[in-house]
C-alpha cells in the first residue's frame, strides 16, 4: 500500500495530473497484467540515479575522520580506516540501486509533445492520465510499502540534496541517507518534472515474492479504474488506432475514455 516516506518531502498538491508516456506493447503489458512495471535504478538511462552528490560525499569522508580521530591520534591510521569505511559506503550505495525498483510518470496539466518524442517515437502508443489521489490509491491491494515523491532537481557539483527544501544549516544532515538519492536527479533532466514511485527491496522481503518479476524489475500489481482517469493515443496515430485501444480496453472490463491527442486538433476546428 501507498506509505508516505519521512525522507520524501518534495510532494506536489491534491489535484495535480500525473502522465504516463508508452509505447503499445508496455501499455499493453499494463493491461494483461493489471500491473504497473517497477524497473531497477541500477538500469536507468542516466548512470548518476541512485548517487551521491560531490558535496555530500565530501561531508560523509569529512565525518568519518572525524569519528576516527576520536580512537586514535595517529592521522594515517585514522585517514585509512576512514578511507576503508567511506569505500563500504560507496559499496552499499551501489547495491542500493539493485535493491530499488521504481516507476516514474511526468506531472503537468496539459499533453507534452517532448514528451511523446522521446518516449513514443514511432505513433504507436498512448499516455495514461491520472491524478495524485488515483495513482496513490490504485496501490491499495499491494502489501509492499510504495513510496511517492516529485522528483527534485539539483546541480551534482555544487549542491546538497534537498536544496531549498530544508533548513541549510540541517541539510547536509539531513540529506545523508539511502533514500534520498532516489527522489533527486541532475538538473538536465527537469523538462521531466517527474513524479516517481520507490519501493526498496531490501525492507519488503517477502512482501515481493508472490509478485511477477524478471530481471529487470517487479510487475506491481495495481486497480487500474482507480488508475486511469483517461487515455489519449500518439498524435498522428492512424485514425483506427483510438478504436482499437477502446476495444482493447474493453475486452479487459476497463471503462475509460479514450481520445485523441489534442496534438492532432485542426486550427479554427472549434469555431465549426
Amino acid at each position: 500500500m501507498f506509505k508516505q516516506h519521512d525522507n520524501f518531502i518534495d510532494e506536489i498538491q491534491p489535484g495535480k495530473f500525473l502522465w504516463k508516456y508508452i509505447d503499445f506493447y508496455k501499455f499493453f503489458s499494463i493491461i494483461k497484467n493489471q500491473s504497473l512495471f517497477f524497473c531497477k535504478a541500477s538500469l536507468f538511462y542516466d548512470s548518476w540515479e541512485g548517487s551521491y552528490p560531490l558535496l555530500e560525499l565530501q561531508n560523509l569522508k569529512k565525518k568519518l575522520l572525524e569519528t576516527e580521530l576520536k580512537h586514535t591520534k595517529d592521522l594515517n591510521e585514522a585517514k585509512e580506516k576512514a578511507n576503508d569505511t567511506y569505500l563500504g559506503f560507496i559499496k552499499r550505495f551501489e547495491i542500493m540501486k539493485t535493491d530499488t525498483i521504481i516507476n516514474c510518470w511526468s506531472i503537468n496539466s496539459h499533453e507534452n509533445f517532448a514528451l511523446w518524442k522521446l518516449y513514443v517515437p514511432e505513433k504507436n502508443g498512448v499516455v495514461i492520465k491520472s491524478n495524485v489521489e488515483n495513482y496513490k490509491e490504485c496501490f491499495k491491494n499491494v502489501e509492499a510499502d510504495v513510496n511517492a515523491t516529485k522528483i527534485h532537481y539539483i546541480d551534482y557539483t555544487t549542491d546538497f540534496f534537498y536544496k531549498n527544501l530544508i533548513p541549510k544549516d540541517s541539510r547536509q544532515f539531513r540529506g545523508f541517507n539511502l533514500s534520498a538519492p532516489f527522489v533527486h536527479k541532475r538538473k538536465h533532466f527537469l523538462f521531466e518534472d517527474e513524479y516517481r514511485t520507490v519501493i526498496h527491496c531490501d525492507k519488503n522481503g517477502d512482501k515481493l515474492k508472490n509478485y511477477k518479476t524478471n530481471d529487470k524489475g517487479y510487475f506491481i500489481p495495481i486497480d487500474l479504474n482507480s488508475l486511469i482517469d483517461e487515455i489519449f493515443v500518439s498524435p498522428g496515430s492512424p485514425k483506427d488506432y483510438l478504436e482499437f485501444i477502446t476495444y482493447l480496453l474493453e475486452s479487459f472490463g476497463i471503462d475509460k475514455k479514450v481520445n485523441n491527442s489534442v496534438l492532432d486538433d485542426e486550427p479554427y476546428k472549434f469555431l465549426e
